[in-house]
Order: C-alpha cells, then structure tokens, then sequence
C-alpha cells in the first residue's frame, strides 16, 4: 500500500490495479487537473485497473472535468462511497 499526495488528492495504491481515490476538500475539479490524475493513474497503475474513489470531503467538477472524467479506456471498474453527515 503506497500513499501519493497529489496537489488536489491523495492517492493509494491498494494493488497493482486498484487505487483508493480522496480528493482534497474544497477542490475544484477542471479538465487540467483530470489530466494530471488520469497521467498518474496511467503511470502507476496496471491498466485495466478499478478505483474506489472515497468521497470523505467536500469538493465539485466543473462541466468539462465531469466530461473528461470517466474517459479513460483503462478504468475498468469505479465505485464510490459517500458518506451521510
């Protein structure tokens, strides 16, 4: 289990093909930014690979990052957990 900080998350690598996904609270999710995680998700990551994206904070995706996001071939699987406060 690897944990990488990214300027807008943290990221860990669970196994080869799995990464545990916590962006950082108040980010503001923009195409350039989805850029920079999909280039470190392909760089550390063995494709196809799933992700657990755990919504533990407060963040949001500008129209162009939520298109963008799911883009990626090499995602096979995404689940995310939300949390009810």
């Amino acid at each position: 289990m690897d944990l990488h900080e990214l300027p807008f998350a943290k990221i860990i690598i669970l196994q080869d093909d799995l990464a545990e996904v916590l962006i950082d609270d108040g980010v503001v999710m923009n195409a350039e930014i989805v850029e920079q995680y999909h280039e470190f998700l392909l760089s550390r990551l063995r494709a196809p690979f799933a992700l657990l994206v755990n919504k533990v904070n407060s963040y949001s995706y500008d129209f162009e990052a939520q298109e963008k996001l799911t883009a990626l071939k090499q995602i096979h699987a995404m689940a995310v957990v939300a949390y009810n406060r």
